[in-house]
């Protein structure tokens, strides 16, 4: 059981304002832990992650003829987060205690339901125990770009960019590896057969580019 509060205000119809606030206890499953890095050791176990407080707001301007402006940030603080680390070419989580703001912008236009376009970055503090939780490469600064085509009704197809600049991992409890910079480029597409069936795919990484996506990796 844990605290999830919701506000919203909309004091006219081209302007929103919202807010949200959070905590409680995280479960670190196996799984969760693999679709960030596959190459961790499994042998490891590891105990529950805990929130004492999540907070975020922002106001969203429009849609105005399509177009639509986002302010965003927020806080938060999470104890005994798992944050990848290795040593001796193992792969492996550190329970860090680890808190931090992160803020940003996004930007969209869409065009009678056919082009939609969104831009969106986002900055977060940076340190050993500075930074935002669900970002376990500790990225200081994100970009993401999407375009999203529908020529015909029951087909999309989406392009999309993402860039993650001045990356860091644990070596240790007291040091931190610098990772680089992470970029990929990707097209799907879906495809509605009927209402509970769809077709979809799609291809990662097309600039084929190489990054680390933790220690060592």
């Amino acid at each position: 059981i844990a605290p999830d509060v919701n506000l919203s205000w909309a004091p006219v119809s081209y302007v929103s304002v919202y807010g949200t606030l959070g905590g409680g206890k995280h479960i670190n499953t196996l799984a969760s832990l693999f679709d960030y890095s596959k190459y961790s050791a499994p042998i490891f176990t590891y105990g529950t992650s805990k929130l004492p407080i999540t907070f975020d707001a922002g106001v969203v301007v429009g849609p105005w003829h399509g177009a639509y402006v986002e302010l965003f940030g927020g806080y938060a603080k999470a104890d005994n987060w798992l944050m990848p680390s290795y040593v001796n070419m193992i792969n492996y989580y550190i329970p860090t205690d680890i808190s931090g703001w992160r803020g940003g912008v996004k930007a969209g236009y869409n065009y009678r339901d056919i082009v939609d376009f969104s831009i969106r970055y986002e900055a977060a503090s940076q340190d050993m125990n500075k930074g935002y939780y669900l970002w376990r490469d500790r990225a200081k600064n994100v970009l993401n770009l999407s375009l999203q085509v529908t020529p015909i009704q029951p087909l999309d197809v989406v392009v999309g960019y993402e860039l993650r600049k001045d990356r860091y991992c644990n070596v240790s409890d007291l040091d931190l590896c610098e990772m680089g910079d992470a970029e990929n480029l990707s097209i799907g597409a879906n495809y509605q057969l009927k209402d509970r069936l769809s077709l979809f795919g799609q291809i990662e990484n097309l600039l084929n580019s190489e990054y680390l996506l933790a220690g060592n990796i």
